[in-house]
């Protein structure tokens, strides 16, 4: 069981679970970038599009991460990673 934190940002959002984090921000034209971080330091980038996840857009896809983060994480990190908790900070 982990426990997800979403830390909300005007530009995009950082998903932080089991002491790994990530930051998503759109990219345009459907796109967005995933920035795999270490210590909040950008260590490789991965672009995907929004419909590979069955989302439109940014917000769609933190509505996914709340109402289905186990699911969408794996998606996104490729990783099955059971979420019990979800805390989300607006920043």
């Amino acid at each position: 069981m982990a426990e997800l934190k979403i830390e909300k940002k005007e530009y995009g959002f950082r998903l932080v679970i089991n002491n790994e984090s990530y930051f998503i921000k759109d990219k345009g034209n459907g796109w967005f970038t995933m920035t795999i971080e270490n210590e909040r330091e950008a260590i490789d980038f991965v672009d995907e599009k929004y419909e590979n996840l069955g989302t439109r857009d940014l917000n769609d896809l933190l509505c996914k991460l709340v109402t289905n983060p186990s699911e969408t994480l794996e998606m996104l990190i490729g990783e099955k990673i059971n979420v019990e908790k979800i805390s989300i900070e607006f920043d």
